[in-house]
């Protein structure tokens, strides 16, 4: 389910000057989640900067906010024009080097004015050298449900995540009870003692069609959502495994299978919404496919159970 950021959200009782500023302090956090960015405050100016990486008696990279909520047509692009002369015009003044320059929209723009930006900045970059971009609503949102950035998002889009965080994956039951049956994943229950399969296979086939979809759609969001859920559920396990006390002559070990599980419920209890949002479910699936990678198992011979399954 894909749940779009309603920039209007940042619009309080202010109206639009309230939106224009909040947006702004949205960029420069969104910013700080990967670069040690600072904001700049017009004091009388603001030298075309809203927020910069770097050094202001060096070289900098410059976010330029603009909150164009209601289009970005004409008017808009003499915005654009002007506050990127502004931005030349303070380097050269005040001797520092604009490395990059990003401008930050709420909106995406039509044909036209795509077009137009393309052609801006393309001829602004060969006179100047400065590497230009844009975050336009798309790219924008991009970022705010990416999982780093999960809490500037709880804070500036308080109803666009909690719709997000409603918006779980559809689950579906298993289409065949003997799918799996000969899965390595299902070989490692059974050799832990555990004769019922029935909730890990739904589990997998629920997390398989998932990373299906992902990966078709290959947005990296998503991706890295499934990456981390699959990284956090490995370290869970390893954790265990090393202070797991395995039975005398049987290897298995008692009770790790379960509280394997439990820690996996426990990070999903606490976990920030992500994109898309999973399930419990989904969870346990993921660690059924590291399982069935033959990275991990229930007893302490699962490495040769591996082998014996795969040889």
């Amino acid at each position: 389910m894909r749940v779009p950021v309603n920039f209007y959200e940042l619009i309080g009782a202010g109206g639009l000057d309230e939106g224009r500023a909040v947006f702004e302090s949205m960029i420069i956090q969104l910013v700080r989640v990967k670069h040690p960015a600072l904001g700049v405050a017009a004091n009388p100016g603001d030298w075309g900067i809203d927020a910069f990486v770097g050094e202001l008696d060096s070289t900098v990279a410059i976010w330029q906010s603009k909150y164009f909520i209601q289009g970005f047509a004409k008017d808009q692009q003499d915005q654009v024009r002007e506050s990127f002369r502004a931005a030349e015009k303070a380097a050269k003044d005040h001797n520092y080097t604009i490395d990059a320059w990003t401008l930050c929209v709420p909106v995406d723009p039509d044909a036209p004015t795509a077009k137009w930006w393309e052609g801006w900045r393309k001829r602004e970059q060969r006179r100047t050298g400065i590497a230009i971009s844009m975050w336009s609503a798309s790219a924008l949102e991009q970022l705010l449900i990416a999982p780093e950035s999960a809490s500037v998002f709880r804070h500036y889009f308080p109803k666009s995540a909690g719709a997000l965080a409603q918006g779980t994956v559809r689950l579906l039951d298993l289409p065949d009870e003997t799918r799996y049956d000969e899965s390595l994943f299902i070989r490692q229950l059974i050799e832990a003692g555990i004769s019922e399969h029935r909730s890990a296979k739904r589990e997998f086939f629920n997390y398989e069609v998932l990373s299906r979809e992902v990966a078709d759609k290959a947005v990296d969001a998503e991706l890295a959502t499934l990456t981390t859920a699959q990284a956090e559920a490995h370290a869970l396990w390893e954790a265990r495994f090393v202070n797991a006390e395995p039975e005398e002559g049987t290897g298995r070990l008692p009770g790790f299978h379960g509280a394997v599980l439990q820690a996996i419920e426990d990070l999903h209890n606490h976990a920030q919404p992500t994109q898309p949002q999973l399930s419990v479910v989904h969870r346990f699936g993921g660690m059924h496919r590291i399982v069935d990678d033959g990275d991990a198992g229930w007893v302490a011979h699962f490495r040769r159970v591996a082998a014996e399954h795969n040889g």
